[in-house]
């Protein structure tokens, strides 16, 4: 957001409200505006108001100016979080006023730039009390809890932020002010303020392809300096219209990807992910994962590392049920399959695992699996071959319950196997260990079943006893693997033709892919016998989604190549 003649972005009296990730650059300052010289950064407040990591350059005043509570009259519901944001080159003022409610100002990184006065510097906030013009009596004023703020001008205040806070007017003492106590404000990831000027300049704004504005307002700011003054009397890097940095750019569209259904997903993506190209309901649904509905998996796929880069190495007071989300697989000779009323088989090529659970053709034939979860919904998927010529129907049984039905559609032949496909369903389950029961609902009984996925926070198998009901078959089937571990590490990120995955303590990998973002494969092995594995990647630039399966689960990682 640029080029306004007033604030850039204002957001004050709302509740439970987020600004995060943004970039607001280049107000101008002697412009149109009917009050004459302004150039904002913004009105920022609310009722639970979060403004995180976003980034204020070039703005003469309101880095932010927070509204407080003289419209609500409410200073007791005004609570605002202000974290990690990179305010670079403001002129005659930082943040200030804050007329009524409770703030945090924690681990934001002050860069003075060419135009910033010497006098306001090193400075954090200008507090000051409500002068009785709006809603709220005078004399009101703000609460702050004010630490872990980088100041670039001067160290001393770096180190005693409460040196940055300015009362106005000056005689007001800052112990009536200040707060020893965060503020508990909701759910959020810190960093330090020195790493978050760092991922605020790689991640801040569309940062996935970033115009020539954006670049160069991140260059200014990461080398300190300024490129452009205004055409009206502004100065070092502070400008008076959009004509002085060249004008709107100009954007150009590459061709779009093929998509029949016209459902926002690609052709080529659907196919990679079992969906349907020709069903544009499928887009809605929730077949891949239990949060986010496919088209939103694939919007956010595309932007991938970059999510998962801007929180890295922070500090969350919270569990996030998005990113704790993973997948197992469990085969029928491994922890947490139960047993089969029928036989294990081999004889269809194609299986993963020891073989296949072949349920007797009958109804009420099943397969049983005991899985430990969070409190969440799950998805389950099973993969499996049908070689009928018919749909083979199932009821999905939770601890004795019927919550779902599946579908087993037709496959080509019996060494044809297929998943994330008809033989889907999202269930909700509670915390602790749950029974998990497919039943065959026609006499020619169940699809063969080659293994069970179960999608969503956590999920872990657990022992229950194994080998088929029947005699014939006398396989022990439940062979304790290792856990999947989450200390798996790639490296460098970026890259440029290679990286290296560190496997940690993770034993028993079958398998690693690597799949481009139209979720077509560019890379497998099958060969793991290090616990540093070398990937080289001929391909373009961009994301790259990296798929690590063992015997226990499947580890899904991001990586960027430049």
């Amino acid at each position: 957001m640029s080029w306004s003649t007033d604030e850039c972005a204002s957001f004050y009296d709302n509740e439970n409200f987020t600004l995060q990730w943004c970039m607001m650059s280049e107000s101008l300052r002697v412009s149109v505006h009917g009050k004459g010289t302004h150039g904002y950064g913004g009105i920022w407040g609310g009722k639970k108001a979060s403004f995180h990591h976003n980034m204020l350059a070039h703005h003469d005043s309101r880095n932010a100016r927070f509204c407080g509570s003289r419209y609500s009259a409410l200073p007791n519901l005004e609570m605002v979080d202000f974290r990690n944001n990179v305010i670079y080159n403001w002129g005659g003022n930082s943040a200030y006023a804050a007329e009524g409610g409770s703030y945090n100002l924690t681990n934001n990184y002050y860069k003075a730039g060419p135009a910033t006065g010497s006098g306001v510097n090193d400075r954090i906030i200008s507090p000051s009390p409500d002068d009785g013009s709006n809603s709220q009596p005078a004399g009101i004023w703000g609460s702050f809890y004010v630490n872990g703020n980088h100041t670039t001008a001067n160290s001393t205040t770096s180190g005693n932020n409460w040196n940055g806070v300015d009362p106005n007017p000056s005689s007001k003492s800052k112990t009536e002010l200040r707060v020893n106590t965060e503020y508990n404000f909701g759910e959020m990831t810190t960093h330090s303020a020195t790493n978050a000027y760092n991922r605020v300049l790689a991640y801040v704004g569309a940062s996935l392809k970033r115009d020539a504005v954006d670049s160069r307002i991140v260059s200014e700011a990461t080398n300190g300096t300024f490129t452009y003054t205004g055409s009206n009397g502004s100065t070092k890097g502070l400008i008076d219209t959009q004509s002085d940095v060249g004008g709107w750019p100009v954007y150009n569209s590459t061709t779009a990807p093929t998509d029949t259904d016209k459902d926002g997903m690609p052709d080529s993506w659907e196919s990679a992910n079992g969906l349907n190209s020709n069903n544009i309901l499928d887009g809605i649904v929730y077949t891949l994962n239990p949060i986010y509905t496919n088209l939103e998996v694939y919007i956010n796929g595309l932007v991938a590392a970059i999510t998962a880069n801007q929180n890295q190495t922070g500090t969350a007071n919270y569990t996030d049920s998005v990113t704790a989300s993973s997948e197992i697989s469990i085969n029928e000779n491994e922890t947490g399959f139960c047993f089969v009323e029928g036989t294990i088989d081999s004889n269809n090529a194609g299986f993963q695992g020891a073989g296949f659970a072949n349920a007797n053709n009958a109804v009420g034939a099943g397969i049983e699996w005991s899985v430990n979860t969070s409190s969440g919904n799950y998805t389950l998927r099973w993969r499996y071959s049908n070689g009928g010529t018919t749909s083979r129907g199932a009821k999905v049984i939770v601890d004795g319950v019927t919550v779902a039905t599946a579908a087993f559609n037709a496959t080509t032949n019996w060494t044809t196997w297929a998943e994330n496909s008809s033989s889907l369903v999202t269930i909700e389950l509670s915390a602790g260990t749950h029974n998990i029961r497919l039943e065959a609902t026609t006499s020619s009984g169940l699809a063969n079943i080659d293994k069970i996925e179960v999608e969503g926070i956590n999920p872990t198998p657990v022992s229950c006893g194994s080998t088929s009901k029947n005699t014939a078959s006398d396989s022990t089937l439940d062979v304790a693997v290792e856990e999947v571990k989450t200390e798996v590490k790639i490296y460098p990120v970026p890259f440029k033709n290679e990286f290296y995955i560190d496997l940690g303590s993770i034993e028993k990998v079958k398998q690693i892919s690597v799949f481009n973002m139209l979720g077509q494969q560019i890379y497998v092995t099958d060969e793991i016998t290090n616990q540093t594995v070398k990937v080289n990647i001929n391909a373009s630039s961009g994301t790259y989604a990296v798929k690590i399966i063992t015997e226990n689960g499947v580890v899904n990682k991001t990586i960027i190549k430049k």
